[in-house]
């Protein structure tokens, strides 16, 4: 009996202890640095896509001080676009989307969320918190360009696109939100991604008390962060894009959100090959045209 309590205890704590590792996968994970994600994406910095000098801004959002970039545009076309990058990247992941609405005289703001880059925050939480920091940082935006609200649109990549639709439903008065490859629920992503890598079975078993803890300790419930939720409640015109090779993010989870939007002001667009978030570098002409009409269709003031 002793040394059925003995093995069941060294099972226990062992279990306990890799579920404590991997709640810190879920919501205090390492982050990239910025030299990293310039690299990823074959630039220096915002010079390379032919971007001026920007204005190092402070917005303090849900109690948690949010560093970015504003790149006040001088044809001033009285439009806006705030570009939201993906998980453990930062606002430079986001240069190279700025062909997309640069050209077209908009203003643009690039932020790094909590617990990345040079803002601050302890935890991540993949949007429960992230959406209510963007709607704030919005209301800053509009306020220090003097845009409306409706002349101001959400971009969103990877982890950034599931964020920005999840503050959709809280930005019923803006232009648009645009997400490219976005997963359609935290719980789901992450169950997927770690059977990737450790395996389905321990995944499985680890999970329930792993996303348990990651939300005692970030102070969230990972059900909460669901853009799929949120995508019935969006009132406004919705760009998505997938690439069906993606390797990180199913294309099936762009597939189950656009179908869950309520109204038909609505476009997906899905390709072959690109990898992951990789259309807008495999082929930018093409991204470009189709958020050109897009933007035609649904939001002519861009």
């Amino acid at each position: 009996m002793k040394k059925t309590l003995t093995i069941a205890m060294v099972l226990f704590v062992a279990y306990a202890t890799a579920a404590f590792y991997f709640s810190g996968e879920i919501t205090t994970f390492k982050v990239k640095s910025k030299e990293t994600v310039l690299a990823e994406d074959n630039l220096r910095g915002y010079a390379d896509v032919d971007l001026p000098r920007p204005e190092d801004v402070s917005v303090t959002g849900g109690q948690v001080e949010l560093n970015g970039w504003l790149f006040v545009n001088r044809k001033n076309r009285r439009c806006g676009v705030i570009l939201h990058h993906g998980h453990a990247a930062n606002r430079n992941g986001m240069l190279k989307y700025a062909k997309l609405f640069w050209p077209r005289g908009c203003h643009l703001l690039m932020f790094d969320a909590r617990h990345h880059g040079q803002s601050a925050g302890t935890f991540a939480t993949w949007g429960v918190r992230e959406r209510d920091d963007l709607v704030i940082v919005a209301d800053w935006f509009a306020k220090r360009t003097g845009l409306p609200h409706e002349k101001i649109g959400l971009f969103g990549a990877s982890m950034g696109a599931a964020i920005v639709l999840q503050a959709a439903p809280l930005t019923p008065d803006f232009a648009f939100v645009a997400a490219d490859s976005p997963f359609r629920d935290l719980d789901s992503i992450l169950k997927y991604r770690g059977s990737t890598l450790y395996g389905k079975a321990p995944i499985l078993a680890l999970y329930p008390a792993a996303s348990w803890i990651a939300g005692l300790r970030g102070n969230f419930r990972t059900e909460d962060a669901s853009p799929l939720s949120a995508a019935p409640h969006i009132e406004i015109p919705v760009f998505m894009t997938h690439v069906k090779d993606d390797d990180a993010i199913p294309f099936t989870h762009s597939e189950e959100v656009f179908a869950a939007i309520g109204h038909n002001r609505k476009t997906l667009h899905l390709v072959d090959k690109g990898g992951h978030c990789g259309l807008i570098k495999t082929n930018p002409t093409l991204y470009a045209a189709w958020m050109d009409d897009f933007l035609k269709k649904f939001a002519p003031e861009f």
